[in-house]
């Protein structure tokens, strides 16, 4: 399985446009993996999580367009994760495909409304949507899908998946704190290959309830291997950074190394 780690950046990215903190300075000064978009993964050319307002810089780093994409899994509604205006540019006025096919979207049901409010109701013939049941597998093109529930907000079903293809499992884990019982349940047993993980509180001891830090990300990697979640050694990839974490990409290295951890960056590519 090939996975594309478009965008590693919380809400405000970073820097944050408007910002002058010591990680907003540094990292407008040092660049490279410092300079971090909005979240979102694919799963080879087809299969993407969430879609951000950096989807149109996203397609210029990459040097290709998503016009191949046929499976969009959405985590939840806040704005940096799903931008549902950039879906208009998907249809025909905008974007000529040879051979179009509907673009699947995977979600909740305020995840649907969205959508409608853009491409109104019905969806365009080019859509396709599909509210998506808490543990119930489903299969999207080849692969098999779990959706969870995240630990994000109080009023909104907040989604994390399990994907696997050809025997191999990736877990997507941003924008969530720590799992309540019934997904640790739901994932206990699976021996997944690769996990992405939040890391939205950065050094905060005790992160807001809806993200994770760096103790967190520990203690959530122990949990997944001790659980039977994540093969004994499987990649762990920290993801989802904000500047209120204080923390630039080097120094994340440098507190994540020795738990096994990897720290993502906007543009890397995995293989498992």
């Amino acid at each position: 399985m090939k996975i594309e780690i478009l965008g590693t950046a919380a809400s405000e990215g970073i820097p944050a446009p408007f910002c002058e903190c010591r990680i907003c300075r540094e990292a407008a000064k040092r660049r490279g993996k410092n300079i971090r978009t909005r979240a979102s993964i694919m799963l080879s050319e087809k299969h993407k999580v969430d879609l951000p307002p950096d989807t149109f810089l996203h397609s210029l780093r990459r040097g290709r367009p998503f016009s191949r994409v046929e499976h969009l899994f959405v985590t939840h509604s806040h704005a940096d994760h799903f931008y549902p205006e950039s879906l208009r540019l998907r249809l025909e006025d905008f974007a000529h495909i040879e051979s179009p096919r509907p673009l699947h979207i995977y979600g909740s049901e305020t995840i649907h409304g969205l959508a409608q409010d853009i491409l109104g109701s019905p969806l365009p013939k080019r859509f396709l949507f599909h509210r998506v049941e808490l543990f119930q597998s489903f299969t999207a093109g080849d692969i098999d899908v779990l959706p969870v529930k995240a630990s994000h907000r109080a009023n909104e079903l907040c989604l994390n998946y399990a994907f696997m293809f050809r025997g191999k499992g990736l877990l997507q884990a941003f924008d969530t704190g720590w799992y309540e019982q019934d997904t640790w349940d739901a994932l206990a047993g699976m021996m997944l290959d690769a996990a992405i993980i939040e890391c939205t509180a950065g050094k905060i001891e005790e992160p807001p309830a809806a993200h994770l830090g760096v103790k967190a990300l520990i203690e959530m990697r122990s949990k997944l291997v001790e659980q039977g979640t994540l093969r004994p050694h499987a990649r762990i990839i920290a993801t989802h950074f904000s500047h209120f974490g204080g923390m630039l990409h080097e120094e994340l290295e440098e507190v994540l190394a020795p738990s096994g951890i990897e720290v993502a960056y906007d543009g890397m590519i995995l293989e498992i």
